[in-house]
């Protein structure tokens, strides 16, 4: 495809969307593995934050540097500035000043959050992981993990095993492929630490939400109901005995537009229980 080939709005049926998507999307996760193999002790959350903005600002600008046939340049960088959110704060922190900031420490359960976008089309990515020293290794450029999950499943299994109940929950869903598993026995020795460095609550809200992530991942599909994903959400989360958090919305993006007017909620709420149109 050619640079700035349509201009105007698109829809994700446009090769041009999907391919500006993608690279949205690779910039995205390149600049997550980058900050989760920096959540180490001592780590300065206003220093991680700016990293990770100027992380995107760099590799935005070697994209789509050709401009439109209406001479201007396609616009990208920072759709959502990084957040560095740490225990009980849920997201959204990230310090506008050194004098607001403070440093991670063993054991913290921290949560990352940032996204890209190219020409308006937004790739969200957001990743919860115990600050530990092996983070450096887990999700250095040496690993293959690719920024995925399995750094997390590794720590989570410092909880206690699953029931039954969640057994049977994802076992009723496709199962992951075979390089996620790999990756996942790869990081396997690179986690010990984070094992020694969470408590038994930490360990199962980061297990919880690893194994929620995944059922709600495999039930997001072509013709499946938004009331699928909440209610797998909700089994795992009963199972384990943990509570999800109210007032998370999945929302339709669009090309200029994160939070479209089409949501629904993560997590099942007196009068949330459908779409919103």
């Amino acid at each position: 495809m050619t640079e700035g080939e349509k201009e105007g709005p698109q829809e994700l049926s446009s090769p041009q969307a999907v391919e500006k998507l993608r690279v949205a999307a690779e910039i995205a996760n390149a600049a997550l593995k980058q900050l989760l193999c920096r959540v180490v002790p001592g780590a300065d959350v206003f220093e991680l934050c700016l990293f990770g903005d100027n992380y995107i600002d760099g590799e935005t600008k070697k994209v789509y540097q050709k401009k439109t046939k209406s001479k201007s340049k396609i616009e990208k960088g920072i759709a959502v500035p990084t957040s560095i959110s740490v225990n009980e704060v849920f997201a959204n922190c990230s310090p506008c000043e050194r004098g607001a900031s403070f440093l991670l420490k063993k054991g913290d359960v921290v949560k990352v959050d940032l996204g890209v976008h190219v020409d308006g089309f937004v790739a969200a990515v957001g990743y919860t992981v115990i600050c530990c020293s092996s983070n450096a290794a887990a999700f250095g450029s040496n690993s293959n993990s690719g920024g995925g999950p399995a750094a997390a499943a590794a720590a989570a299994e410092a909880a206690a095993a699953a029931t039954a109940t969640t057994t049977e929950i994802l076992a009723a869903l496709p199962p992951p492929s075979e390089e996620y598993l790999q990756q996942q026995q790869q990081l396997q020795d690179a986690g010990k630490e984070a094992l020694a460095a969470v408590d038994g609550a930490a360990a199962l809200v980061t297990k919880a939400c690893w194994l929620a992530a995944e059922a709600a991942i495999r039930k997001i599909e072509i013709g499946s109901n938004a009331s699928e994903v909440t209610k797998a959400v909700d089994a795992v989360a009963e199972d384990l005995g943990v509570k999800p958090m109210q007032g998370v919305l999945c929302y339709q993006m669009k090309q200029h537009v994160i939070e479209g007017s089409r949501c629904f909620p993560l997590v099942a709420a007196a009068g949330e229980e459908k779409v919103r149109p």
